[in-house]
């Protein structure tokens, strides 16, 4: 799609968002996808996360009776996002994302890119950009 010049953020998210939307129409997949820079997260049925940053504290273990103790850990600069499918934590804050919504994070902290409404596809489309060959009656994702 975009050659020998990798894309910015925005034309990225944009090319993913178009992709999943043709993954979602194989069934449900949450998916975590990375190029270095960012950090993508699909939320195809359930997906939560946190961010966790300057002051640290301590985290407890929802299935385990482990505690662990970041401020021990980690410099005040630090920020890191936590993805999964559940919360992992019982003493943290973890935000659900909306089922079908598409998450792009920097840092540790959520851009401004995530979209909650994926929406139809346009196959007719999809197919002249060549993102999909058809094989029978239906496409198949490349």
């Amino acid at each position: 799609e975009f050659g020998d010049t990798p894309p910015g953020c925005d034309a990225l998210f944009k090319h993913l968002h178009q992709l999943t939307k043709l993954l979602c129409e194989q069934g449900q997949c949450n998916y975590l996808l990375s190029n270095g820079q960012v950090l993508f997260a699909h939320c195809s049925t359930q997906l939560c996360y946190l961010v966790r940053k300057a002051p640290f504290s301590a985290a407890h273990l929802r299935d385990h009776d482990m505690t662990v103790d970041f401020s021990a850990v980690t410099r005040p600069e630090d920020r890191v996002a936590v993805i999964a499918t559940s919360p992992l934590t019982d003493n943290e804050n973890w935000e659900s994302m909306p089922a079908g919504s598409l998450w792009c994070f920097r840092d540790g902290e959520v851009q401004n890119y995530q979209d909650t409404t994926p929406g139809p596809l346009d196959y007719a489309s999809v197919l002249q950009r060549g993102l999909v060959h058809q094989s029978g009656a239906e496409p198949t994702p490349l």
